[in-house]
């Protein structure tokens, strides 16, 4: 039988070996709290895109945020 974990921590260890100090990261349909926020200490900039203008004002973990509909 295989081995599973869940799609969270995978992602997790994903990010934890993409994500290299200093990094840049945008965050595409980030949603009013990116799933990225743990992640600040490794992004020295992080950009969101939604089509939800109220994302950009309430996701505090956002450096800049950009109005698109992907």
């Amino acid at each position: 039988m295989p081995l599973e974990a869940p799609h969270t921590e995978v992602e997790a260890r994903f990010l934890e070996c993409a994500l290299h100090p200093g990094a840049r990261a945008l965050d595409a349909g980030c949603g009013r709290k990116t799933r990225l926020a743990g992640h600040r200490d490794r992004i020295a900039e992080l950009v969101g895109v939604d089509i939800d203008p109220d994302a950009g004002s309430e996701n505090v973990a956002l450096d800049r945020f950009v109005i698109a509909d992907l």
